[in-house]
């Protein structure tokens, strides 16, 4: 597991290529783009595909639930002869409130559960991606 603090402008590529270099699986965002009005993170993924230095990143699909996101992207070196792709599944917990707890601890058990559910059948790592605070809460 990498437990990282949500990245700024400058980082989104390196972010990217840790992904790709690190074979991460899963991505799981435990804290919103921005919350009462302040940013917390520049918003490193696309809606539908976007390029981040050499490598592309496709959204393949993304599902809005109440209290969280559920996204998969298909990441791709530009200029790779090969074609390899590796697919991530982004996991977005959206109902975590800035300096403060959930209220209800069930949608969060169920992302807790895909990570050790990926886990246990021998799935690439899990990149944790939060605020400080909220990690270090865990």
């Amino acid at each position: 597991m990498f437990p990282q603090e949500g990245p700024n402008k400058a980082s989104v590529k390196d972010f990217w290529r840790m992904v790709w270099q690190e074979n991460c699986g899963i991505i799981v965002m435990l804290t919103n783009v921005s919350e009462g009005g302040k940013r917390k993170c520049e918003k490193y993924w696309p809606d539908d595909h976007l390029k981040y230095g050499h490598l592309k990143v496709d959204c393949t699909s993304s599902v809005v639930y109440t209290s969280y996101t559920i996204s998969t992207f298909s990441l791709s070196q530009v200029d790779d002869v090969d074609q390899k792709i590796k697919t991530v599944t982004h996991y977005h917990f959206t109902a975590w409130p800035d300096m403060k707890v959930p209220e209800f601890a069930g949608p969060f058990s169920t992302s807790c559960t895909w990570s050790e559910t990926n886990k246990r059948n021998g799935s690439p790592r899990v990149l944790s991606w939060s605020t400080a605070g909220k990690y270090k809460a865990l």
